[in-house]
């Protein structure tokens, strides 16, 4: 019994899969490191402004991470969009 998926396919589809690990233990560390980062950032402006100015300066940078987030969430939504109509033209050119 045949499931209908090729050879190809279904190597591409694993090295899709373990495309996704491999980012992730290379820029997954940086989540951590991001907050030592901001921590020792907080510090360094309490030293060379004030404690208010530190705040408020690193507050309004964490302020604006919901719009980040909104519009990465809305790129990965086109991304995903522009790569199933790529998946149906290469379907379509490989029928013909």
């Amino acid at each position: 019994q045949s499931s209908g998926a090729g050879t190809g396919m279904m190597v591409n589809l694993i090295s899709n899969d373990v495309a996704r690990f491999e980012e992730f233990a290379v820029f997954g560390m940086w989540f951590f490191i991001s907050m030592i980062v901001v921590a020792a950032i907080l510090v360094e402006l309490v030293f060379v402004l004030d404690v208010p100015s530190a705040f408020t300066g690193v507050g309004c940078a964490i302020l604006i991470m919901p719009a980040m987030l909104y519009s990465a969430q809305k790129f990965a939504k086109y991304r995903g969009q522009t790569a199933a109509s790529t998946d149906s033209r290469v379907r379509y050119i490989s029928e013909v």
